[in-house]
């Protein structure tokens, strides 16, 4: 019996740590298309948009970037880009008072504000290749 505890245990231990991986990762795509949401789509150019002005098609991408920075990853992005600048203004904030998911998130955030400019600088990889 106690065997088997231990391979529930174990199961249970693996699966929150994949929830925990995919919840990184649905971080990383949401900060990385907010940062660079106008090559989502530019309704202008977009065959399927209706003719009016800047009007977004029915399976725009922009509208599911918008719904997800509503979403709670998105508050989170949110709060931790308030956090960015209140540092930034020079605001005393301690370790102790950030989260850990805020946290990461301003590592995200700051890895994927890099990233133009290495994608950009000569002999540098490609973000897809790394």
């Amino acid at each position: 019996m106690a065997n088997a505890n231990m391979g529930v245990r174990s199961i249970r231990a693996q699966i929150a740590s994949a929830v925990d991986v995919l919840a990184q990762a649905a971080t990383d795509i949401l900060v990385h298309w907010a940062l660079r949401r106008e090559e989502l789509c530019d309704p202008g150019l977009c065959p399927e948009a209706p003719e009016d002005d800047d009007q977004r098609c029915d399976h725009c991408p922009l509208d599911r970037l918008d719904a997800a920075q509503c979403a709670e990853k998105g508050l989170l992005i949110r709060r931790a880009l308030d956090l960015m600048g209140a540092l930034k203004l020079g605001v005393q904030i301690g370790l102790d008072e950030i989260r850990a998911d805020e946290f990461c998130a301003m590592l995200i955030i700051a890895e994927e504000r890099d990233l133009p400019g290495r994608e950009k600088s000569p002999g540098s990889m490609s973000h897809s290749a790394q």
